[in-house]
């Protein structure tokens, strides 16, 4: 399984009721604003990768008409 860590501050605006997410804290902060450091550890289990493969035909009449339907736009 892969793990994955994620970290940064919560930053709360008590009087506005804003929330944001910063990676790293900020040098400046708002009177109003609370911050609250967090650590996210997510699991990532590991899935199986399915392979498909086939094969599409396509008409040389339908070629011809799509490449004439191009031309004429342009």
């Amino acid at each position: 399984m892969a793990n994955k860590t994620f970290a940064g501050y919560l930053v709360l605006n008590w009087k506005t009721g804003a929330i944001k997410v910063l990676k790293r804290r900020s040098k400046r902060t708002n009177p109003f604003e609370i911050l609250i450091r967090f650590t996210i550890e997510v699991v990532l289990p590991e899935t199986e990768e399915h392979e498909i493969s086939g094969k599409i035909v396509i008409p040389e009449e339908q070629v011809a008409e799509m490449v004439f339907e191009k031309l004429k736009e342009e």
